[in-house]
Formats: structure tokens, sequence, C-alpha cells
């Protein structure tokens, strides 16, 4: 039998250079709560990266006056580490952040990719045995695909350790009291669930789990369904209907279980499963409004609320969310080497292998 283990230790990816202020108080909030409401470690992380050659006005122009350029390349490393480093004494007191580990300053060969730099953090986290990253989104206003961000996004594409998104919408993040876990009870959902309960733990938090289908008997907004063309009695659909309703009674047992097994464990959860043919981001998004939660949890692979590797859905949640997104990336289940649990197997014990 397989124990719930604690979640110990976060790793906050923060870039000092960000000129938003918005930006970094989200995840500092997340910070401050978890050090006043839990015992969780901090490792706080900035990757030097090569733009970042852009030498700070700070200094800049002092520099050149004194020293050519060959000097200035020479010693750019250390004065930025140094810069860096200041940097972050100024986040901290600005923040009021407090019990903080030694922030760690990671230098990927000067790389400004996205995928380097994000690797560069991943490692660090994966390394250091983290159970999630803290990272903020970009929060450029005007077009959606930059609400994420592209270090955000690449981080939930490529993070071999769960991805913790701050937001940038909604409300502050001073507490995480409910918890929204949408599942499909797929193959991974099972240990993905452990997990959550073990930050529901961390958080003192209740959790909301839900599971929504598509009735194949009812019209879909905005999809054409075949099954709705036929009669009411025809034996297709009586098929379909019924098939249907022995998978939800399946989820209902699956979940009742999962809930008792929560309850051993201290947490309480409440089971929502229900029917809805509109957009399951859509979904998702109202669902965590309407229940109050203060975060949402949720995988990110293949299949209706999850796709190919980030998947379009996880990357509509995380952009529209009011509260902050935990993610658990395609890369944790491979990095992990987490079983998959097939469909046909009663895998409803949540302590289980």
């Amino acid at each position: 039998m397989k124990a719930i283990l604690p979640m110990k230790r976060a790793v906050w990816a923060v870039d000092v250079f960000e000129e938003q202020d918005d930006l970094i108080e989200r995840a500092a909030q997340l910070v401050a709560y978890f050090n006043s409401e839990s015992s969780i470690e901090i490792q706080p992380v900035h990757v030097l990266t090569s733009y970042s050659r852009d030498l700070p006005a700070e200094f800049e122009d002092h520099w050149l006056q004194i020293q050519g350029w060959q000097e200035v390349e020479e010693t750019w490393e250390k004065k930025h580490i140094d810069f860096a480093k200041e940097r972050f004494v100024g986040i901290m007191k600005q923040f009021n952040l407090k019990n903080i580990l030694e922030p760690a300053i990671l230098n990927p060969e000067f790389s400004s990719s996205d995928s380097d730099l994000v690797d560069a953090v991943s490692d660090f986290a994966f390394n250091s045995n983290a159970d999630f990253i803290i990272a903020n989104t970009h929060g450029k206003r005007g077009l959606d695909r930059f609400m994420l961000g592209s270090f955000a996004e690449t981080l939930l594409m490529r993070s071999k350790v769960p991805v913790l998104i701050a937001g940038y919408r909604g409300k502050e993040h001073t507490a995480i009291r409910k918890i929204f876990f949408p599942t499909e009870f797929g193959e991974h959902s099972r240990d993905v669930f452990r997990r959550v309960i073990s930050f529901a733990k961390l958080t003192h938090a209740e959790v909301i789990l839900y599971h929504v289908a598509a009735d194949p008997s009812e019209p879909k907004p905005g999809r054409v369904n075949p099954l709705t063309w036929l009669p009411r009695t025809s034996p297709q659909l009586m098929q379909a209907v019924l098939a249907f309703q022995s998978y939800m009674d399946l989820q209902v047992k699956r979940a009742e279980k999962w809930r008792l097994a929560a309850e051993k464990e201290g947490i309480t959860v409440t089971v929502v499963i229900e029917t809805d043919g509109h957009p399951v981001d859509l979904l998702i998004h109202e669902k965590a409004i309407a229940f109050g939660a203060d975060l949402i949890m949720m995988e990110a692979q293949r299949g209706p609320i999850r796709g190919a590797i980030l998947g379009s859905n996880t990357r509509k949640v995380v952009r529209q969310a009011e509260t902050p997104v935990f993610v658990f990336t395609y890369n944790y289940f491979k990095s992990h080497e987490v079983p998959k649990t097939p469909h046909g197997e009663d895998y409803s014990d949540i302590s289980g292998v």
C-alpha cells in the first residue's frame, strides 16, 4: 500500500528583472501564504539569460566609462549575479517574505531560449526533489495567446515537476481553502488525486471533485450529434443511453470510494458529477467560481479535459482562471514513472500502487 506523502519543498521561479511588480506580487502572495500556513520550504530561483547582457541601467554607464568591452564581458557574470541577489533582497523586503531559502542563480550558458531556461528550472526542481514549481503568467494584455506568456507555457509543456501558475486575473491569492479538481478518472487520475489530497493537507483545504460528461442522447452546443436524429425508441439510441448510464454509475461509485479514502486522511471532499455538453474549459472556469474555489488542480494529458502534451483546454483554463492553477504536467508522469491504470480495472483505492 502506498502512503500519501506530504509535500515538503517548492521552487519559486522569479524573473528578478520583471518590470511589472503586480506579476511578481501574485506569486509572492502564494509564497507568503505557504510560509504562514504550512511548513513547506520555498527555494527562489533566477535564471541568467543571454539577453540579460544588456546591463541594468543602475550601473551600465558607469561601467562603460571606466572599462572597455572586454573587461565588461569578463566581469559580466559576477556583476549580474550580484545584482540579481540585490534584487532578490529587495523583493523579499517589498513583499515582507521571511523564512525563504537562499536564492539560487542558475546559469545555463547564457541561453535565451525559453526551452533552455525552462529546462534549467525544471532540472533544478527535479534534482532537488521539489514537489512543484511556482511561476506567474506574463500578463501582457490585448492578445489572449500572450496572457499565459512563453516562459509559463513552455514550463507547463516541458517541466518534469508539477507547476503552480499564480495567474494574473482575479482576486488576490491570500488563502487556499477550497481546491477544485476536475477529473476524467483517467489512466493517471488516481495518482493525481493522491497528490491533490497531499496538497489539501498542506493547505488545510477541502476539495471539490468534479466530473462532467456529455449525454449522447442530448444535443451538444455548437456541434452535430447524429444520435439526436434517431427516434427515441431506436435500438442504437437506447443502447447508447444504457451504456452512458452504466458509465455514470461507475464514476459515481469511484468518486465515492475516493471521497471515503480522502476522509480517512482528514480531507473533506465534495463530489459533483453531472452531464453537460458545453466546452469543458468554460465549465471548469464557471464551476470553480460557483464553488468559490481558491485553486484549480488538473492534469495535462490527452482527452477532453487534457489534450496532447499541454492541451488547448489546459491552456484556456490557465489563461482565464481567476485563481491559481496547479498543473500536473505531461513530463511529470514520464519522469516519475507513474503507472497507468487501465480503464477497465477497478482502481478506486487511492492508496494502492
